[in-house]
């Protein structure tokens, strides 16, 4: 009895449903994404306050009922990234990376790619057009924050 409490214990604690939503690379954390933004073009933001947040927010909830829910942070201590890929036919894998830092500024790699697990069995003619965007929480700086699209 002892060893499958054990056994139902470990199996509830490894369950990937179990843990919080959240990716870390290079010190980001990936707090939400989506499919459909409504920005047809590569765009990525630096926001540093709750109120330029929710402005991105009503831009992606305009046509959603119920809207997506504005993450809330800390921007005493965190600052959040939103990250718009454009429009791209069915989905896609995507990486962000640090490519380099300064004293004023970071400049991060946006490295965009076919998913292969996604996109299996199907005619590239014949993949949705998404919008997707990723928005990320990383500690808060001062330093100008730039992307740079890398294609796969």
């Amino acid at each position: 009895m002892r060893t499958l409490i054990c056994l139902a214990f470990l199996c509830l604690i490894s369950c990937k449903a179990q843990r919080p939503m959240g990716e870390t690379i290079d010190g980001l954390v990936l707090l939400q994404r989506d499919g459909y933004s409504g920005v047809a073009d590569f765009e990525g933001h630096a926001i540093r306050d709750q109120k330029t947040l929710k402005s991105f927010y009503s831009q992606i909830n305009r046509t959603r009922k119920p809207g997506l829910p504005v993450p809330s942070l800390d921007f005493g201590t965190e600052m959040a990234l939103l990250i718009f890929l454009g429009e791209q036919a069915g989905e896609k894998k995507v990486m962000v990376s640090k490519l380099s830092e300064n004293g004023s500024e970071i400049v991060l790699a946006i490295e965009i790619g076919e998913d292969p697990d996604k996109n299996k069995g199907t005619d590239p003619g014949s993949r949705p057009i998404l919008q997707p965007f990723y928005l990320y929480r990383m500690p808060l700086t001062e330093k100008s924050i730039l992307f740079e699209k890398v294609n796969l």
